[in-house]
């Protein structure tokens, strides 16, 4: 299971043709292959619809959604009901007044007027066309995000995760925003249950990842690699490191690891 941005995409987000390869003789030899992003369904697609021959599944919205990569269709999601992401976006625009918020739906994404605002900034990758703000969401989302002016989100995620408690996964994976679900909503709960799907557990996983949102996904597989470029708080919680994502680093360490997957 790899993560997508920093890990198996490169940085123009391709995958070289040694990582194409890779994957499907992985699958070949009877592995089945996934993703596991930050990305909600809509824009995880976008980005890999040239590799979903190759994938079985995708876990998207940081672990809010399992979907057969092959269709597109939910295997599997965990929503937050709309009174308690009411609670949430309440409780942080107390602390937090100049915020903005969003909340991804699935196929799309809605949010507060503060954050379509907000989400003008390129850093900041979320829709900027959203339509008509709202306060609040009516329906269950798979994700809430927040944003703030100027403001790099990774400091934020500390001081959210405070105000929310255990119960919620505070994140951030470089998209501008922070990053938050139920504390039952994780990339590596999302794993556990494809894995016990089909009669395996996180002991056969192998995860790969570089960054806040993968370190979950990375301690709970059974062999967890942290990509190079990732930082040493990162690096610290895997099994073993891998190259970069610029030098095929999830296909050598597939190579490596993985019987009847040769490498070049």
């Amino acid at each position: 299971m790899s993560d997508l941005d920093g890990t198996l995409l490169r940085d123009d987000k391709t995958v070289s043709a040694r990582t194409r390869t890779t994957l499907q003789a992985a699958r070949a030899a009877g592995v089945r292959v996934g993703i596991a992003t930050a990305r909600p369904a809509r824009l995880a697609l976008a980005a890999v619809g040239h590799l979903r021959d190759v994938l079985d599944v995708m876990v998207v919205s940081n672990g809010a959604v399992v979907l057969d990569a092959a269709t597109g269709a939910a295997l599997h999601e965990d929503l937050l009901d709309p009174a308690e992401a009411t609670r949430v976006i309440s409780s942080l625009r107390g602390v937090f007044p100049d915020a903005g918020f969003g909340w991804e739906l699935g196929d799309h994404f809605e949010g507060d007027a503060a954050f379509n605002e907000i989400a003008q900034d390129p850093r900041v990758l979320r829709d900027t066309d959203m339509g008509a703000a709202r306060e609040f969401p009516a329906d269950g989302v798979h994700q809430l995000v927040l944003a703030r002016h100027n403001t790099n989100p990774l400091g934020l995620v500390a001081p959210v995760a405070d105000v929310l408690g255990p119960d919620y996964a505070v994140s951030e994976s470089g998209g501008g925003v922070v990053e938050i679900s139920p504390a039952t909503s994780t990339k590596a709960a999302a794993v556990t249950w494809y894995a016990e799907s089909f009669g395996a557990s996180q002991a056969n996983v192998l995860a790969f990842g570089d960054g806040l949102n993968d370190v979950p996904m990375i301690r709970a597989a059974g062999i967890g690699v942290a990509m190079a470029s990732a930082s040493a708080a990162i690096k610290a919680s895997a099994d073993r490191i891998a190259p970069t994502n610029m030098d095929d680093g999830v296909a050598r360490t597939i190579e490596e690891l993985v019987p009847g997957v040769r490498g070049e």
